[in-house]
């Protein structure tokens, strides 16, 4: 361009301003951090800056969750032209060979009951309704709550299920009262073993 403008008559000897133009303004773009984000938020974070998400790999990590980010192609704050793609690398989770738990994980355990109650209390009934309660991390519930008669005990409990595998400590009560051993001041109690089974 030219100051005066082009066709306009001037003065022999007047100042004439040129600008001579060295092309198109190329305004790049620093590439934001990609690293730990899931791919739906990369895409929007390249978005935001004028830029789009290319290729989506995926490959197990051991640093990363799985829909994580792992790697991408240009790093960040990298100046690049508008428009440009970046590819990435998503975790597809541990590289664990198969031996990663696939499910949730539930603790069974069993108890064996091993007194009757018929042989220490005065007991007239043909059968008795026994409720084992089961103390484990704090917490305490109700494990069963059956009518039993004197040929059925002892027995086994299993299929308990717990919150971990920590042992969980069983207390009895027969007929509503704590069973304890004769000539003892504490409740009889017995010991589950919890194991983590998978679904």
């Amino acid at each position: 361009s030219t100051k005066p403008e082009r066709d306009t008559k001037v003065v022999k000897g007047s100042t004439v301003t040129m600008v001579v133009s060295t092309g198109p303004e190329n305004k790049q773009v620093s590439v934001p951090d990609l690293i730990g984000s899931t791919e739906k938020e990369a895409a929007k974070a390249l978005k935001d800056v004028g830029l789009a998400l290319g290729n989506v790999k995926k490959e197990a990590s051991d640093l990363y969750p799985a829909g994580q980010i792992t790697y991408q192609s240009n790093s960040k704050n990298q100046l690049v032209d508008p428009g440009t793609r970046i590819d990435v690398i998503v975790s597809s989770g541990p590289s664990g060979g198969g031996n990663e738990p696939s499910g949730e994980v539930n603790y069974i355990g069993s108890v064996y009951i091993d007194v009757n109650p018929f042989d220490y209390l005065e007991i007239e009934e043909d059968e008795v309704e026994v409720v084992l309660e089961m103390e484990q991390d704090g917490w305490v519930t109700p494990i069963t709550n059956e009518m039993r008669s004197k040929s059925e005990f002892p027995f086994t409990v299993v299929g308990i299920e717990g919150e971990s595998d920590s042992p969980g400590i069983i207390t009895m009560y027969v007929n509503g009262v704590v069973f304890k051993l004769p000539g003892e001041q504490e409740a009889k109690t017995w010991i589950a073993n919890f194991k983590a089974v998978e679904e």
